[in-house]
């Protein structure tokens, strides 16, 4: 989606309501804040969807992008293990992660 140029310029709900979270991360573990780092990246895919809900429900919009980023991987780590279930009926899971 091409956006206006003004539009490019102003600050994004999403930025600010990942701004408002620096306290929060600061006080993780360095592993954890690499971790949040990470998941947070990939919340940009749903700028758009955060932008335009209502000003009040923007960390429920930004706590849904995780949510979907999370059950993706979820359902991507469970089509796998039926994939090998499937190649090999005598193997658990538990053999292969």
């Amino acid at each position: 989606m091409i956006r206006h140029k003004r539009e490019l310029f102003k600050v994004s709900k999403l930025s600010q309501e990942i701004g408002s979270w620096g306290p929060f991360v600061e006080s993780l573990a360095l592993e954890d804040r690499e971790l949040f780092k990470d998941m947070v990246q990939e919340t940009w895919n749903y700028l758009d969807s955060v932008e335009f809900c209502k000003d009040e429900y923007t960390t429920e919009a930004f706590i849904l992008s995780l949510l979907i980023e999370n059950q993706k991987a979820i359902n991507s780590l469970s089509n796998k293990i039926g994939i090998m279930k499937k190649s090999d009926p005598n193997c658990s899971p538990s053999q292969s992660i």
